[in-house]
């Protein structure tokens, strides 16, 4: 797709249409409440997991994908006016939200990741974005609900989260997704762990508080 600055500029004067809609979005792929009783709750996941293959079959994944790079490479590559840059970023922050969304708990929709250029396209959004909350979202989801793509996580891409915790400090969205690097369906990935705590903990003294238990319960 082809558009100049003065495009993309009135593609933007209608940012808060186009970002009330993605919410929208945000709230039709939204998870069951956990204060439902679990039979209210089991139909609504149904109901969503429902929702979220018929979108997926219609290529959603790829068109919210492909909107990204777009909007990306225009703050990137176009001379913008003064405030669009701060649209573009609060539009592609919320194409992250509804792609996590679209995905959350649907182990079939997670493993459109499970290839690599689809995983580094979204590890490198990490280093790319001002705003990486969207993008760590979609990440989280994907290593939580795809076992696939954990095994497909490198040194690079596990530097690349740590490094987060320099940028953006004690983030608890990075937490999040450095802890679905250790731990999967209730199994150690060790060496996940290891390097994880050779780069955080490194050249630093801690004093770790600890408590004795009789079993660990999953």
């Amino acid at each position: 797709m082809s558009i100049d600055a003065e495009g993309v500029n009135h593609l933007l004067s209608k940012s808060d249409v186009v970002q009330a809609l993605l919410q929208d979005l945000i709230g039709f792929f939204s998870q069951p409440s956990l204060s439902l009783d679990h039979e209210e709750r089991q139909l609504r996941l149904k109901a969503l997991r429902n929702r979220q293959d018929l979108f997926q079959e219609e290529g959603m994944i790829r068109i919210l994908i492909a909107a990204i790079n777009f909007f990306s490479e225009r703050r990137e590559k176009t001379l913008l006016l003064e405030g669009v840059e701060e649209k573009i970023e609060n539009i592609t922050n919320k194409l992250y939200v509804v792609l996590a969304a679209l995905i959350k708990g649907n182990r079939a929709n997670c493993s459109n990741f499970a290839q690599t250029a689809r995983l580094n396209w979204l590890v490198n959004r990490l280093q790319s974005q001002h705003a990486s909350g969207g993008v760590l979202e979609v990440l989280h989801s994907v290593l939580v609900d795809s076992p696939e793509v954990l095994n497909m996580i490198t040194e690079s891409h596990i530097l690349a989260i740590i490094g987060l915790l320099d940028r953006n400090g004690r983030d608890p969205k990075v937490l999040d997704v450095l802890c679905s690097l250790c731990v999967n369906n209730g199994v150690a990935v060790r060496a996940n762990q290891n390097l994880i705590c050779e780069n955080i903990l490194q050249r630093r003294d801690l004093l770790l508080q600890t408590a004795l238990v009789d079993h660990v319960a999953w």
